[in-house]
This record gives structure tokens, sequence and C-alpha cells, in this order.
């Protein structure tokens, strides 16, 4: 069996979202991995990042990131769907390669070895991968994770798939999905990019989702003293880390589009990055917190907030302008 993606474990070099000068390398393991895949199959994933223009803070967290379905459909014909896991997993993976789909898998990290330091043999945290290539015999495998391609082998893949290794069953079923590749599209993406961009900016909140996390954080300035940096870490990660890691990708999409268009929103990227900026520093205050320090945030809150009005206004105007008469792009309250 051949890997679907052509692609060496060894020699794999991440995608320049995945940089390691970002402001946040990376976002969330869901859209990670999707930028990881999406490149070696010559598919510019920065054309995706259209989505993080409907960004969203839903009461106590960050909405997620992750590449609606829809538009990985429209922007590059790849179709994903829910998959029933009604077999050993391993038997569905191995199937679904040598059909040539890709399956995305949620597993446990303790048995992947590219989260050694954080996860791996240490503790049980679910993520998702996509398979590649795998070995029964040799049980080994190759797959996505994160901002990188890597492989595992031995007891670590006894682990993933002990109904395979070990005749036992899994105590609870992954989800899973199935993507199909035979629809790949290849011609011209700028013009399904400025599409989804649109669509995205049509139904994006009524309220400045910054504005929103930014009073939500204020409010739970309290519950955050002396609490342990494991549990703040989680915190974080849902608020702050998100909205920076999305406006960090708005950015790249801005100016993505600025160089494959005419459009000009250089300036929308730039107060997007600055979001991003201000993120990283309004994690480091917070996290003073479990300290017992007092900090003052609301300055910091009040740029982003600025910042990220100024960024969606722009591309806002640029983008919708006359293009959509029968929405009211001028909503935002903000």
């Amino acid at each position: 069996m051949r890997p679907i993606v052509a692609i060496d474990p060894q020699r794999h070099v991440a995608h320049p979202l995945h940089n390691a000068e970002r402001v946040w390398t990376e976002t969330s393991c869901s859209i990670d991995v999707w930028i990881e895949v999406l490149h070696p199959l010559d598919l510019d994933p920065v054309a995706a990042l259209a989505s993080t223009l409907s960004a969203d803070f839903l009461g106590d967290q960050w909405r997620l990131l992750k590449f609606p379905l829809d538009d990985l459909r429209q922007l590059y014909g790849l179709v994903v769907d829910e998959f029933s896991v009604w077999r050993p997993l391993l038997d569905h993976i191995a199937d679904a390669l040598d059909t040539g789909r890709l399956l995305t898998v949620e597993v446990d990290s303790w048995f992947l070895p590219d989260t050694a330091g954080r996860s791996y043999h240490r503790k049980h945290v679910k993520s998702t991968i996509i398979p590649n290539y795998i070995n029964r015999t040799g049980r080994r495998m190759e797959y996505f994770h994160g901002t990188g391609y890597y492989e595992l082998s031995s007891n670590d893949f006894d682990g993933l798939f002990p109904s395979y290794s070990r005749g036992g069953g899994l105590s609870l079923t992954p989800y899973v999905e199935i993507v199909s590749l035979e629809q790949i599209i290849r011609s011209d993406i700028l013009p399904r990019a400025i599409h989804a961009a649109q669509a995205h900016l049509i139904r994006r909140p009524l309220m400045n989702p910054v504005e929103q996390l930014g009073n939500q954080l204020e409010k739970n300035q309290e519950k955050l003293r002396l609490r342990d940096a494991r549990r703040f870490h989680g915190y974080a990660f849902a608020t702050i880390r998100q909205c920076g890691a999305t406006a960090e990708l708005a950015g790249s999409f801005a100016r993505w589009l600025s160089t494959h268009s005419d459009l000009y929103l250089e300036e929308a990227a730039v107060s997007f990055d600055k979001v991003a900026r201000e993120a990283r520093s309004l994690q480091f205050k917070l996290s003073r917190l479990t300290h017992g320090r007092p900090v003052d945030i609301q300055p910091t809150i009040a740029a982003m907030a600025g910042c990220w009005e100024a960024a969606v206004g722009e591309m806002t105007a640029r983008l919708c302008s006359g293009s959509h008469p029968d929405d009211s792009v001028d909503r935002l309250p903000w």
C-alpha cells in the first residue's frame, strides 16, 4: 500500500502558516491538520481562511477554528462526510486508503510520538489525525497531525488499534470523517475564495466578538486568581489563543487576497496582525493572575476590539459593497 499523499515523514516541511516566527504557530488540531494535508495536495490552504471573517465569541469561549466542510467542497472539490464506525477502526482506515480516500480520526494523544513532552505517554488527550499510510504486519502508520507529518509503530500502533492488535474493542467509538479526493478542483481558486469571503462577512456576528470576549475576561478575573496553571492553560486556549490565532490567520488571508487580486487589504491585514500580537500580550497578563498579581487588561482589550473593528470593516467595504443588495452589510453596530 502506498501513501495517498506522496510525502516522506523525514523530509516533510510544514506550511508557512506554521512557521515558527508566527505569533500563534498552532491554532486548533482540526485546522492545523487540514493545512498540512492541503499543502502537499497542491491546494493552497490560505484560500480557505475566509471562515475567520465570521468568527464569534460564544459566551464562555471563542468559536473553535475549523474549515467549514462546505468551504472545502466549494474551494477544492473535497467531499467530507461523517463516517459510521461499525468495524474495527484499523479495517476502516485500511479500506479507505485502498480506495484512495482519507479518514479524519479522533484518537488519544497518549500514543502519538509527536506530542512528546506534552501528552505522549503522559496524559490522555483527544486529538484529530489523518492517517496516510498503514502497514499492518509491520505495525506502522504515517499520519498528519497538528503542524506536521509523522510516523508511529509497535506499542503505539497497538495502543491506537486495540481491537486489531489484541482482539479487544474500543471503549468509545471515535468521531470519524471520510474525505473523498476524486473531484479535486485545480482551476483558479481566487473567485471562489472571494465568494467565500463575502459569504462569511455576510454572516459575521452582530456584535464585535473581541469586545464580547473582553467583557467576559473582565468578569472572570476573580475566578482566575490563584488558579493552577493547567486550568488556566485550558481557559486561555478556549478564549485568548483562539481569538489571537483567528486574527493572525485572517491577516494572512487578507494579505493573500491583496497579492492575488486588485483588492487592497494590507491595512486590514495589519489590523488583524495587531489583534494577534495583543492577544499574546493579554495571555501573559492574565497568567499573572494565577500567581495573585493584579493586572489591568482593559487597555489591551480596547486596542484589540478597535483593530478587529477596523479590519472587518475594511474587508466588508472592499468585498461586499454592492455585491449583495439583499444583505445589510453595514448592519454591525460596532
